[in-house]
C-alpha cells in the first residue's frame, strides 16, 4: 500500500505570533499572505467571532457584553484569542511535517508586520456566520507615516537606502552604487521614506523590499527584519525543482504561462553634457543579471523582423528610448538606461500554485525556481517575484492518500497549504 509518506505528503501547520509572543493558529479560519519584491508584503486573516456573556440582569437573563475577537491581554489569552489590535505586530510562519513525525522539520517564517484594519463583520446569524477580518503590511509601513523634506548629501542612492533602513531598526542588506563625479552632490528628498526609496531603487532597476531576518520570534521583542536594495539574485538562491508531471502526484496543480513581443530587447539613451559641450550615447541589450535560458526577445523577434522586412532593405530592431530621468555623467547614463530595460526585460510571465504538502520546500518570494514538465520552451530557471501562501479549508488534491492512509489525525487535515507564484523569465528554454 502507497503510504502518505511515499509520495512525499507532508502536514502544513500554522504559525502565528502576535507582538512577540506565539498565537494558537486553529482559531484562523483563512490566511492569506502576499510576499513581493517589487511592492510591500501585505496579509489577511479572517477569526470567527463569537459573544461573549455579560453580567446578568436583573431577570436573570445574559446579554452579550462582548466578541472574543475584540478581547485584549489576559482576558484574550483565558479564551484561545489573539488579542488583534490596530498596529498589533504579526509575524507569519508555516511548517511541514512528514506525518508519523520522523525526518526534518520545514518551518519558516514568512511574514513580519503590523495590522492596518480591522474589520468586524455581524452576520444575522450570529454564530457562526460572524467575523473578523484582519488586514495588514510589512514592516515598510512604518517608512510611510511621515512626508519629509530632508537633504542628502555627497551620498551614493546605496548609502542613502542604509541610512533610511537603519533609522526604522532595520538591517540594511544593499548593492553598491557608484557616487556620482561631482566633488559635492545632494539629493532632496520631498517625500515619505518609502516613496524615496522606491525613486531611488527605479533609477537601477532594483527591488527594494523588506523581510524577516532568519531568526527566532522572541516574545517582547519585535523580530529582526532586513531592508534589501538590490538587483534581482536570478540564478541565485535555487529552490527545489517543481514538477509539473507525474500528473498523479503534481508539485505544481496548475499553470499557466506565456510570452509577447510588445517590449523591447534594447535600450538607448543620449545625454547631452553642458560643461564639455558633447553628445553621449549608450545603447543597452544586457540586463546585468543571469539569463534564465537561451531564446531571449530579442532573438525572437529580430529573426522574425528580419523574416518579414527580408526584402525590402529595412532593419528594424526592438528597441526603446530612455527619456525619464536625467543622467549626471557617463555611469550613470548606463546605469539609468540598464534600469529601463530591467523593467522591460522579462521575456515571459507565468502563475502556478504550488501543492505545499508535496514540494519539498516552502517557497519564498525572490528565489530561483527550477520548473520541469512543461515541455522545452517553459521549463528551466523561472525567478519567483511573488508568493502568495494560502491557509485555509482543505481540499482532495491529485494523487493526495486517503485520509484514512495518511496517520495524521483528523484536526490535522481541516486546512490546506498552498503557495500561488508569480514567475518571471529573460529568456526561454527552447524557441518558441
Amino acid at each position: 500500500m502507497t503510504t502518505a509518506t511515499d509520495q512525499g505528503h507532508r502536514v502544513p501547520r500554522l504559525l502565528l505570533w502576535v507582538d512577540g509572543e506565539e498565537a494558537p493558529g486553529q482559531v484562523v479560519a483563512s490566511l492569506s499572505v502576499e510576499e513581493r519584491v517589487d511592492r510591500p508584503s501585505t496579509f489577511s486573516l479572517v477569526v470567527a467571532s463569537s459573544p461573549v456573556s455579560g453580567p446578568p440582569d436583573a431577570d436573570g437573563s445574559a446579554e452579550g457584553g462582548d466578541w472574543d475577537t475584540m478581547l485584549r491581554g489576559e482576558q484574550a489569552r483565558a479564551m484561545g484569542m489573539p488579542g488583534l489590535r490596530l498596529l498589533s505586530r504579526v509575524t507569519i510562519g508555516f511548517s511541514l511535517t512528514v506525518p508519523d513525525g520522523t525526518g526534518p522539520v520545514d518551518s519558516q517564517v514568512v511574514f513580519d508586520g503590523y495590522v492596518t484594519g480591522l474589520e468586524h463583520r455581524y452576520a444575522q446569524a450570529r454564530v457562526p456566520d460572524s467575523e473578523l477580518l484582519v488586514t495588514g503590511v510589512d514592516a515598510s509601513c512604518l517608512l510611510h507615516v511621515e512626508t519629509v523634506t530632508r537633504r542628502w548629501q555627497d551620498l551614493s542612492d546605496a548609502e542613502i537606502a542604509a541610512a533610511i533602513y537603519r533609522r526604522y531598526g532595520f538591517t540594511p542588506a544593499v548593492d553598491t552604487t557608484p557616487r556620482r563625479t561631482a566633488a559635492v552632490t545632494s539629493l532632496l528628498q520631498r517625500a515619505t521614506d518609502a516613496e524615496f526609496l522606491r525613486l531611488l531603487a527605479r533609477r537601477h532597476g532594483f527591488e527594494v523590499f523588506v523581510a524577516p531576518a532568519a531568526t527566532d520570534v522572541v516574545p517582547g521583542r519585535s523580530p529582526a527584519v532586513v531592508g534589501h536594495f538590490r538587483s534581482a539574485p536570478v540564478g541565485r538562491d535555487r529552490l527545489p525543482t517543481a514538477w509539473l508531471f507525474p500528473a498523479q502526484a503534481p508539485a505544481l496543480v496548475d499553470m499557466t504561462a506565456r510570452y509577447d513581443a510588445h517590449q523591447p530587447a534594447t535600450v538607448r539613451s543620449w545625454h547631452i553634457d553642458g560643461r564639455r559641450r558633447l553628445v553621449r550615447s549608450v545603447e543597452v541589450d544586457d540586463p546585468g543579471y543571469a539569463r534564465t535560458g537561451t531564446v531571449t526577445r530579442g532573438a525572437v523577434v529580430g529573426a522574425r523582423l528580419a523574416e518579414i522586412l527580408g526584402g525590402s532593405g529595412t532593419t528594424v530592431v526592438p528597441a526603446d528610448l530612455r527619456t525619464l530621468d536625467v543622467p549626471d555623467d557617463d555611469e550613470e547614463l548606463a546605469a539609468l538606461a540598464r534600469a529601463d530595460l530591467r523593467a522591460a526585460d522579462w521575456f515571459a510571465t507565468a502563475e502556478a500554485t504550488v501543492a505545499a504538502t508535496r514540494y519539498p520546500a516552502i517557497v519564498r518570494a525572490g528565489r530561483t525556481l527550477p520548473v520541469t514538465g512543461t515541455g522545452p520552451v517553459f521549463a528551466g530557471d523561472w525567478y519567483v517575484r511573488a508568493a502568495t501562501h494560502r491557509w485555509g479549508a482543505a481540499r482532495a488534491l491529485p494523487g493526495d492518500p486517503p485520509v484514512a492512509e495518511t496517520g495524521v489525525a483528523a484536526e490535522e487535515v481541516d486546512f490546506a497549504y498552498e503557495v500561488d507564484v508569480e514567475l518571471v523569465r529573460n529568456a526561454l528554454g527552447g524557441e518558441p
